[in-house]
């Protein structure tokens, strides 16, 4: 065997063992082609602007609001109903209190106490 084959057989085992281990980047015919034209974009949230003002209609809603709400709920209709209405809402079962509520469920339990 000549110097130049031996050295294109270990150049081939070397490059078959880093495609198996996941070292080499994929051939580029195995490369999906990018169709041409804009780049993706991130969602951005939509927040509507009132047409007469520039202030946003859109509120943020703060657990202290959310706290406000339950506990005119609790004071209406006792502690065991405003725990089943947290739960309903996404708080822990074992112990159902206000931080367990995710942050994105404040909207519904806000439009459902309708405060």
């Amino acid at each position: 065997m000549s110097l130049e084959s031996s050295l294109e057989r270990i150049a081939a085992a070397l490059e078959t063992i880093a495609a198996k281990e996941g070292c080499l980047p994929p051939p580029p015919e195995a490369v999906e082609k990018k169709k041409p034209g804009r780049p993706a974009k991130a969602a951005e949230p939509v927040v509507e602007v009132d047409p007469l003002g520039d202030e946003p209609t859109a509120k943020a809603i703060s657990q202290d609001d959310v706290h406000k709400a339950l506990r005119g709920f609790m004071d209406k209709n006792g502690i065991d109903k405003t725990k089943a209405f947290m739960i309903k809402h996404g708080a822990n079962p074992a112990k159902p209190v206000l931080t367990s509520i995710p942050e994105k469920n404040y909207p519904a339990i806000m439009a459902e106490l309708g405060a």
